[in-house]
């Protein structure tokens, strides 16, 4: 995915979970941008009565700006506060 933007990395993760979802044999929906869904509006999977949501962050040098554990945890609560 190397010299791709986040828009490109986007519609690619879209492919890949609405084939795990195909695979998996669900009736899903499969939503981007979603107003009103707030920092995790990237992507919307919605199965039966589970829905998930995604913000995807795209790099192109993941080994510079690689998150550990404990990052993640204060990066999500941010996310979550804001």
């Amino acid at each position: 995915m190397k010299g791709e933007g986040g828009q490109q990395f986007q519609i690619k993760m879209a492919g890949v979970i609405g084939l795990r979802g195909m695979e998996r044999g669900e009736n899903f929906e499969l939503a981007t941008n979603v107003t009103n869904a707030g920092n995790f509006d990237d992507l919307v999977y919605t199965a039966g009565e589970r829905r998930y949501y995604l913000q995807l962050k795209h790099t192109e040098n993941p080994e510079t700006t690689y998150l550990q554990p404990k990052d993640m945890v204060e990066h999500l609560r941010k996310c979550f506060e804001s």
